[in-house]
């Protein structure tokens, strides 16, 4: 994977949705370097935990405003890949080949590692990607597709169906069906056997992103935009309201509140009606990568170029 160096900026988030004000974060509140390389970022209840590329994991509890590392004990060179909250737990996947998966229990402050069930063969336990929790799944992206039904004490292999090789770029949840996302998306009703649903309206390219809302479906094609699916994913249509280069440089989406933002190359585009259209909400001159949430914040990643999984 490209190290990315990421700028973040927070936006506070208001009744009446207030955009403008941004607040740069870096070294006057804890964290060494306003160039550090975050690759990922998590919540569980009101902390905040990223992980960077060559400095470790930084907590906050005041959703980013100020940062301290963890009092117990962690992996001080994490390279964490991806996250998910599962019953006040907190996962992340590792970038590390021989790791598997970190845990922490007690809101970031001590880690354990989970990988029984994620030894494939001559290759180990490798690196991996936290794909989403989803009905008390843990969806696991790595030389193979993985799901775990006991908070990640027992990985097993979810490949009925699918393509033969590696894992899905995104999973979903409907409330009665799971979507996962290859150059084609996928549904199953327990998380281990797959049928393809049909696709022939949607580019055939890799979906980086996949969402469930309402009765609808939201597949971000790499380079080629965002689409939408009223009936499980059995046909596709453009959604409207992108300029014309914004659509095609879609990178990430954000489910929060029961709306929808999308991160673009330079702006951030925002959906109330569950996808189908959309309208303009910010823009900023450097490239917004990737988006996540917490109960009061939305944190925009600013100057990435290449998607990365963060949940």
């Amino acid at each position: 994977m490209k190290y990315i160096t990421i700028l973040f900026l927070l936006l506070t988030i208001t009744s009446t949705f207030s955009f403008a004000q941004w607040e740069q974060l870096g070294t006057d509140e804890g964290l060494p370097s306003y160039s550090l390389k975050v690759n990922t970022v998590g919540t569980v209840n009101e902390n905040v935990i990223i992980s960077t590329v060559s400095d470790g994991l930084y907590l906050s509890e005041d959703n980013g405003a100020t940062w301290r590392r963890p009092s117990g004990n962690y992996p001080a060179d994490a390279y964490f890949n991806g996250s998910a909250t599962l019953n006040g737990k907190i996962f992340a996947g590792s970038a590390w080949n021989g790791i598997g998966v970190f845990m922490s229990a007690d809101k970031g402050e001590t880690w354990d590692t989970l990988n029984n069930g994620l030894n494939d063969g001559s290759l180990g336990i490798t690196a991996n990607t936290i794909l989403g929790a989803h009905n008390g799944i843990l969806f696991l992206g790595a030389s193979k597709f993985y799901i775990s039904n006991d908070e990640g004490a027992n990985w097993q292999v979810s490949s009925s169906g699918l393509p033969v090789n590696g894992a899905p770029w995104a999973v979903a949840y409907d409330g009665t069906n799971y979507y996962c996302s290859y150059k084609k998306v996928y549904s199953s009703i327990d998380g281990l056997n797959w049928t393809i649903v049909d696709n022939t309206d949607l580019p055939f390219t890799a979906i980086i992103d996949l969402i469930s809302i309402g009765d609808n479906l939201i597949a971000v094609s790499q380079n080629t935009g965002i689409y939408y699916s009223t009936d499980n994913g059995n046909s596709w249509s453009e959604v409207n309201g992108f300029s014309e280069n914004d659509f095609s440089s879609v990178r990430d989406l954000l489910l929060w509140n029961g709306e929808i933002y999308a991160a673009t190359a330079g702006r951030v585009y925002h959906s109330t009606d569950e996808g189908l259209t959309w309208s303009l909400l910010a823009s900023n001159r450097h490239s917004t990568e990737r988006l996540n949430n917490s109960k009061r914040y939305i944190i925009l990643f600013i100057c990435g170029t290449k998607h990365i999984n963060i949940r």
